[in-house]
């Protein structure tokens, strides 16, 4: 998958996510949530892609970075930010603002961010964390 830098057509080095998230175990000896999560919504997001789009990736000017871009060519259908644990209200600022950058400076109008624990709850939710899908 490859990346999309702040100058369209600009490429960043592409990302890899193994098909089998037992690779990461395997290799680095530990399940990091965060890189389990962001590669299992990849494969979700390869799963459901239509004919003619892509994943990429988008790196700004301020080395901000959204995790996936669905596009059709230059058009950019969705970003998406994933975020294992965004209790912290420092990393929901972190990962709002890098996809605010990114629809602003692609002008892109949809986005959303993907996260299992965040302190925001939703409507009759009543626990502390919410997980999200």
């Amino acid at each position: 998958m490859s990346g999309i830098g702040h100058k369209i057509g600009k490429r960043n080095p592409r990302k890899a996510y193994p098909v089998d998230s037992g690779f990461f175990y395997a290799v680095a000896g530990n399940h990091e949530e965060g890189r389990l999560l962001e590669c299992a919504v990849f494969l979700e997001l390869r799963r459901r892609l239509r004919p003619g789009e892509e994943i990429s990736y988008w790196k700004g000017r301020s080395r901000k970075e959204v995790d996936f871009l669905i596009r059709r060519g230059s058009d950019i259908r969705e970003a998406i930010q994933v975020c294992y644990d965004m209790i912290d209200p420092k990393t929901m600022a972190r990962e709002v603002d890098a996809l605010t950058r990114c629809l602003d400076e692609l002008k892109a109008s949809t986005g959303k961010i993907i996260a299992m624990r965040t302190a925001v709850n939703g409507p009759g939710d009543e626990s502390p964390h919410r997980r999200c899908s």
